[in-house]
């Protein structure tokens, strides 16, 4: 993996990472090596434990809370304020001092979701949103999650598999909660232990009914879930997968649709909470 100067070589065989390292120091010159289970990697701190990933990034997280220049030690539960979505037109405009900030700390966020924080992702979708006319209450929305992440900043990311053979996708969407009309999807990957992938995000289409939001957010991920299992194919592993969904209007439509996507069986669960 190459990230501008930063890369990552993983191989079976210990003396063919040697060969390769030796090649690129009698190109580019002495490297900063990092072998072994621990690394430190672009904020993420990963290590590998058994037949697990665990990537935590305290530090990093930690610079966001600092940059904040309000407390947020306050107490609280989810990463979200109930009105997540609502946008207020009259809401009064952040100063370009405290826009920029907004800016950059949902920037930074948006690193930590992606690697290690998928709880924050719905939050971090709406913000990011946000960035070119942040007002007072994106503010506060800003600060309640920097709270949050404050009271569980010690949390690990936890990647495993139960199987390298079936792959989880679990797409669930919801109609018309934003406030142009538009839907919102929420999506992931798993091998059965931890997240392997996963997407909150606006739709970009306007629909009429659940039924066909769903089928949008069922549009929108399932490339991902296909890139995949290829992806692992050509690594060696035949994949199968499974796709979850709670409404059976969308599910029979899939099912029984043209263009049937190979290898993926299109289930129903039902969760019901007391």
């Amino acid at each position: 993996m190459f990230y501008v100067d930063d890369n990552k070589i993983s191989y079976k065989n210990e003396k063919v990472l040697t060969k390769v390292i030796n090649k690129l120091e009698g190109h580019f010159g002495k490297l900063e090596l990092s072998r072994g289970r621990e690394h430190n990697f672009l904020g993420m701190r990963i290590k590998f434990i058994g037949n697990k990933v665990h990537i935590s990034m305290e530090d990093y997280i930690r610079e966001a809370i600092d940059m904040f220049p309000e407390p947020t030690s306050m107490k609280v539960t989810s990463p979200a304020k109930k009105n997540l979505l609502e946008i207020n037109n009259k809401a009064e405009k952040l100063t370009k001092i405290n826009s920029e900030l907004y800016h950059s700390i949902v920037a930074k966020l948006l690193w930590v979701m992606k690697r290690g924080r998928h709880d924050i992702e719905t939050a971090i979708a709406f913000l990011c949103t946000r960035v070119k006319e942040s007002d007072v209450d994106d503010w506060e929305k800003l600060k309640k999650l920097l709270c949050f992440l404050s009271e569980t900043i010690n949390d690990v990311r936890v990647i495993g598999a139960s199987s390298m053979e079936i792959l989880h996708t679990w797409i669930d969407a919801s109609f018309a909660v934003h406030d142009d009309m538009k839907g919102h999807t929420g999506r992931t990957m798993s091998f059965g232990k931890g997240v392997l992938h996963a997407k909150s995000s606006k739709q970009k289409l306007n629909t009429k009914s659940s039924t066909e939001t769903k089928l949008v957010g069922v549009s929108e991920y399932i490339p991902y879930t296909i890139w995949m299992k290829n992806f692992l194919h050509n690594q060696g592993y035949k994949v199968t997968g499974n796709m979850y969904q709670d409404n059976q209007s969308a599910i029979k439509m899939e099912k029984m649709g043209e263009i049937p996507v190979p290898g993926i069986h299109v289930t129903s669960i039902f969760v019901s909470f007391s």
